[in-house]
């Protein structure tokens, strides 16, 4: 299922949304109907949900939805204890204005076979507006 709002998509350069082939599939976390006032967290102090998108907590992770996008990666050469270690960023410019996403999202890059880069941590969500700052129009995601 592909889901962009038609007038999200207005602001955006028709040639930059042209480039925007690919897709990734975002499932933000609700609340679990089943649980109340027990807040479990993963060791980073988010919401810890399982993969199977259940929680014992009090979210869980809500409707899958897919999107266009446009995907770029950047290997970063970081020094480690043997002098040099290398890790993945990464951003994804949606086709749209999605300000709901969060941090806590889970994120699938469908096409994608490294696991580390099939299921990215979101890092930071840039949500971009017009000169005015009044129109939203589009979604940035930064993951690690």
């Amino acid at each position: 299922m592909y889901e962009t709002p038609e007038i999200a998509t207005t602001g955006i350069d028709p040639d930059l949304l042209a480039l925007m082939t690919q897709t990734i599939v975002v499932e933000n976390i609700v609340a679990n109907p089943g649980v109340n006032g027990t807040v479990v967290l993963d060791g980073y102090g988010r919401h810890a949900v399982g993969s199977d998108g259940t929680s014992d907590g009090t979210v869980q992770y809500g409707t899958p939805i897919t999107i266009k996008c446009r995907l770029e990666y950047q290997m970063k050469v970081v020094p480690g204890p043997d002098g040099r270690d290398r890790f993945s960023s990464g951003r994804a410019y949606l086709a749209g204005f999605y300000p709901n996403i969060t941090t806590e999202a889970r994120v699938t890059v469908p096409n994608q076979t490294q696991l580390a880069l099939k299921h990215p941590v979101l890092m930071f969500i840039e949500n971009n507006f017009d000169e005015n700052g009044l129109v939203g129009y589009n979604t940035t995601l930064h993951f690690e």
